[in-house]
């Protein structure tokens, strides 16, 4: 039997300290199969920076700016 895929979905603006908390937590779990999609409203903090540097680590993750 094939594992369902999971999609986390996390809308962010402008909360650049809470998402890395956020993704870590997301990051850390023992479920093989995730999609990690990260929306960014058009942030002004350092949330591009952290979502781009994310996406580098780790290719279950997306980033929509």
């Amino acid at each position: 039997m094939k594992i369902p895929l999971v999609s986390v979905c996390v809308p962010t603006y402008n909360r650049a300290v809470a998402l890395v908390s956020c993704l870590e937590s997301i990051r850390a779990q023992d479920y093989p199969c995730l999609d990690v999609i990260i929306s960014d409203n058009a942030s002004q903090d350092e949330t591009p920076r952290i979502c781009e540097e994310a996406k580098k680590r780790d290719s279950r993750i997306r980033y929509i700016d």
